[in-house]
């Protein structure tokens, strides 16, 4: 009888003790995402690449990376951006590509984000304004255009090129208005 007793505590403890374990790991989990923004956010306000590194590493939690290293897409758990949390951790690794000058790698995260089953729509929706991130960070104009002339015509519903979202035109020329201030651009770019 004690002996049964016993078996049955320790597995009650035991139950407790997964739950508790699972808890700990998605709060932990949600820090690193948290900690990748913050950091990330950092980077573009102190224009810091060394910061979207660490970003990177923060990200890599949740995106499988070796632990200590920063994310990468050859390790990255497609069948996970699924989850809202993966895809947005991925898309913001785009973004810290793009900072540290690797604006072909910042495509790819997206690419993979796009193209992966069940992505759900609201992060969707985040890419085109991301591409404009990336393209305008790279001074890849051509690319922006394209991307420009794409989301007109995915949205026109068969009724031809519609206008840009308030917020989709609001940057894009904000994007313009910041590169028309470089010397190094061509001027009618």
């Amino acid at each position: 009888l004690v002996g049964r007793q016993l078996a049955a505590v320790r597995e009650a403890d035991l139950d407790h003790i997964r739950s508790e374990l699972s808890e700990m790991r998605r709060l932990r989990s949600l820090s690193r995402y948290y900690s990748g923004w913050a950091a990330y956010y950092s980077a573009v306000l102190a224009r810091n690449p060394r910061i979207a590194q660490r970003a990177m590493e923060d990200f890599g939690y949740l995106l499988n990376a070796v632990p200590g290293k920063p994310a990468t897409l050859e390790r990255l758990p497609k069948g996970l951006l699924k989850y809202e949390h993966v895809a947005r951790a991925a898309i913001a690794c785009g973004l810290c590509s793009s900072m540290l000058g690797n604006d072909v790698e910042a495509v790819r995260w997206l690419d993979e984000v796009e193209q992966a089953e069940g992505v759900p729509d609201t992060v969707l929706a985040l890419m085109f304004s991301r591409r404009l991130l990336v393209y305008a960070a790279a001074s890849r104009w051509a690319d922006v255009d394209v991307a420009v002339r794409r989301q007109r015509r995915s949205t026109g519903i068969g009724m031809g090129d519609t206008p840009l979202e308030i917020g989709q035109a609001r940057l894009l020329a904000v994007l313009a208005l910041e590169a028309s201030r470089d010397p190094q651009i061509r001027p009618g770019t």
